[in-house]
């Protein structure tokens, strides 16, 4: 299991690796997205991303869809 930890805007943001799905035919890897506020986590829920994904796509999308909430 990966977890990558990624600072937005000041913000850190934690996504760890779940189970590899099949979403609308897509393979893809389903990652829980949180964020670290210290003394609790914020949990977003869960991305799914294609396999494989790199650091760049992964903070890519979480800067789009989570950053910006």
């Amino acid at each position: 299991m990966r977890f990558y930890r990624f600072d937005i805007d000041g913000r850190n943001f934690i996504l760890s690796e779940g189970p590899d799905l099949r979403v609308n035919g897509r393979a893809v890897t389903e990652w829980e997205v949180r964020e670290d506020h210290g003394d609790h986590y914020r949990q977003f829920g869960n991305a799914h991303l294609p396999r494989r994904a790199t650091k760049v796509q992964m903070r890519t999308h979480i800067a789009e869809y989570y950053a910006v909430a």
